[in-house]
């Protein structure tokens, strides 16, 4: 008598019409989810197995010289302004040499915020040549293989790549960037924050770097991925914005935004992202000071003395000199190096 009653709920269940459809949709649900898998499955297959290539020595050599030229543009623009960050996230400043202030003030304060120039400016134009160069190949690789593998890398559609790809391809493609410069950075940045807060010797400061090369390395590897992964789509997206614009004010202009909405799009992209990850830097510039005052230590502890200090202020110090600084720096390496490349993949 028990069991037949069980089994008449369990039939009565059977027969509910909302049970029945809620079955259905799972059933077409977990389908569709197999279709899914199955289509990425064979998107990665064919990719794999591809052979075709999406760059060529002409491209790369391009991507080379235009972020050569961007990457100098930029240290000589902003190298001041990231001075006077550094010292205010740091509360350090080198001191003034009164004999030297004395016979020429003006001089002395320009060697001052210039501090440390000389790394930045002698591989900068290497370091941005190599950041341009992954960053244009991977979206490339990316645009032709999985965005639009139909596409001719070396025909007509050579270029659609440009303002065609996804945000994700964009994305990727600075963090790839990232990931390899954030090896070569990570010591330039050291020796360079050294010099800008105890105004070591060069050769000092790269001393004092070989002997901790890995301090700060988690929190510098975050920085450079996401840092340049939100720029350039920020970049991206707000140059689409500026070509649409020009597309709907003139029917037979082409999908090129003007100087002007290039460097506006680069300005907002440069402070944008800083805006979001300007505490990471703020800790990483604390621990690279902190070593090579001959006492280093690690992130959480860093961040956690940084707390104490001032609460969440403490990541914030320099935070509107560093947004000015932002501004102006990728409103001046952006549009060069698009100009540039333009021009270069022009004459080709």
């Amino acid at each position: 008598m028990v069991f037949g009653l069980f089994d008449s709920h369990e039939d009565d269940q059977n027969n509910d019409p909302s049970q029945q459809q809620e079955d259905r949709l799972k059933l077409i649900h977990r389908r569709s989810s197999m279709q899914k898998i199955d289509e990425a499955a064979a998107r990665s297959k064919e990719f794999l197995e591809s052979d075709k290539t999406t760059t060529s020595p002409t491209a790369v050599r391009n991507s080379f010289i235009a972020g050569w030229t961007a990457g100098v543009t930029g240290t000589l623009a902003g190298h001041p302004l990231d001075s006077l960050k550094v010292w205010v996230q740091t509360g350090i400043r080198p001191a003034a040499n009164p004999l030297a202030a004395n016979a020429n003030g003006m001089l002395n304060t320009v060697r001052r915020y210039y501090s440390g120039v000389g790394g930045p400016l002698v591989t900068v134009g290497l370091l941005q040549s190599i950041n341009f160069a992954v960053y244009d190949t991977t979206r490339r690789f990316v645009y032709f293989h999985i965005d639009n593998p139909q596409a001719d890398p070396h025909g007509p559609e050579a270029r659609d790549y440009l303002n065609q790809d996804s945000y994700t391809s964009v994305g990727v493609a600075g963090f790839a960037a990232g990931s390899v410069l954030s090896l070569i950075t990570s010591p330039i940045l050291m020796v360079k924050t050294m010099q800008q807060t105890r105004g070591m010797k060069f050769q000092e400061a790269l001393r004092m770097t070989r002997a901790n090369p890995a301090t700060g390395f988690g929190v510098h590897f975050a920085v450079e991925t996401l840092n340049r992964s939100v720029y350039f789509c920020t970049y991206e997206y707000l140059k689409r914005y500026f070509e649409q614009q020009q597309l709907q004010d003139n029917d037979d202009a082409k999908p090129t935004a003007s100087l002007g909405g290039r460097m506006i799009s680069a300005a907002a992209a440069g402070i944008n992202c800083w805006a979001w990850l300007y505490p990471a830097d703020a800790l990483r510039s604390r621990m690279y000071a902190q070593m090579a005052a001959g006492a280093p230590i690690s992130t959480l502890e860093t961040a956690k003395i940084m707390y104490a200090e001032n609460g969440v202020r403490s990541f914030y110090r320099g935070f509107t000199v560093t947004t000015l600084r932002a501004g102006p720096v990728a409103a001046a390496i952006l549009p060069v190096y698009d100009y540039v490349l333009d021009t270069l993949n022009t004459v080709s």
